[in-house]
């Protein structure tokens, strides 16, 4: 299993700048409907020795996405992450769970 960390290969989104699917460790994952998503500001002075003046751009706040998805393949069932864009420019995986009840009836976008 992923651990949290784990960067996220590739993230593609629709039109409307949803995300419909993304790759993790070589699996692509489909996303539900209704991801969410909000901006957090990040510690940058832990990682950073200093910000640059505005402008140069540094980024101070992150875009995470709290979405639902299942394997394309099948494999598993509902699985909700948080997924955050890194410093870098990728995405990394802060959580994932597993979904209990998951009765596999999870409509995709087409």
């Amino acid at each position: 299993m992923e651990q949290p960390g784990m960067k996220v290969e590739s993230f593609t989104l629709d039109d409307d700048g949803a995300p419909v699917s993304f790759v993790l460790d070589g699996r692509t994952w489909l996303v539900a409907p209704d991801a969410v998503r909000w901006f957090e500001r990040r510690s940058w002075w832990e990682t950073d020795l200093r910000m640059p003046a505005l402008g140069g751009g540094a980024r101070i706040d992150v875009e995470i996405w709290r979405l639902q998805a299942r394997r394309e393949d099948g494999g598993t069932g509902l699985e909700t992450f948080e997924i955050a864009a890194s410093p870098e420019g990728g995405r990394v995986v802060c959580s994932r769970t597993p979904e209990p009840d998951d009765d596999g009836s999870v409509e995709h976008p087409a």
